[in-house]
């Protein structure tokens, strides 16, 4: 009788797991067309805008980074007698 009863149930979860959808799928959207406002964003962005620099402050930047590479380079020449440093 168990078994019966059983299958009876089985039976009615299967049939009622063939039903028709209650909704039809929504429909996908379109591609945008060339031209759309989506498309006509540039690719990349524009690259900032370049900050005026006197003559002056370009050579105490370019000197100040030669500085700090200098006293890098000879920190780690002390550091790594006999090795290569790269």
């Amino acid at each position: 009788m168990k078994s019966k009863t059983a299958l009876a149930v089985a039976l009615a979860l299967i049939l009622a797991g063939c039903g028709e959808d209650p909704q039809p799928p929504a429909k996908p959207p379109k591609p945008p067309k060339p031209g759309d406002a989506a498309v006509k964003e540039p690719l990349e962005p524009k690259p900032a805008a370049r900050p005026k620099t006197t003559p002056a402050d370009l050579a105490a930047a370019v000197k100040g980074g030669n500085r700090f590479a200098l006293d890098l380079y000879a920190r780690l020449a002390t550091e790594k007698k006999g090795e290569n440093l790269f």
